[in-house]
């Protein structure tokens, strides 16, 4: 397993919420909060990992809504994203939220069912089988995790 622990179950649990629900990317950096030390980290962590979820199957995206903004793709919506830090809350209150909070995130079929596979719920440690299965996708499809691969911050 390439992710440490912590991420590794941060990105289970947000896996596992999307299964019952859909959540907004904001749900990735762990809601609105006060500016944590590591933000600029966290930033990058869940644009990457939106990517990566997105592209691998993982995740779908509201269709409605990405046609409604005219966002073609997982990556131009990742881009949005990390255009937009969304723990500076001017550039949050005046454009971020549209992409941070309205958005509606949702497990894909093949996120269900390794799920349940996995018997995952909030209260499971990391699976490392899982995580290893979902590290092993990103890989076999050219986004290995550990590489940046949308960099936040650069005013796209």
């Amino acid at each position: 397993m390439k992710m440490s622990t912590n991420e590794a179950s941060a990105l289970q649990d947000y896996l596992y919420l999307t299964t019952l629900d859909g959540y907004c990317p904001d749900a990735f950096i762990g809601g609105r909060q006060a500016i944590p030390p590591d933000a600029h980290d966290l930033w990058q962590f869940a644009v990457d990992m939106i990517y990566r979820c997105l592209q691998c199957d993982f995740l779908v995206i509201n269709e409605n809504w990405t046609a409604a903004h005219n966002i073609e793709g997982a990556l131009e919506f990742a881009r949005l994203l990390a255009k937009h830090d969304p723990f500076d809350s001017d550039d949050f209150n005046e454009s971020g939220a549209l992409y941070w909070i309205e958005p509606e995130l949702t497990a894909s079929k093949k996120t269900k069912d390794l799920i349940a596979r996995f018997q995952i719920d909030l209260a499971s440690a990391a699976c490392q089988p899982l995580i290893e299965h979902i590290e092993d996708s990103f890989e076999a499809n050219g986004l290995a995790y550990g590489e940046i691969l949308v960099p936040v911050g650069e005013g796209i």
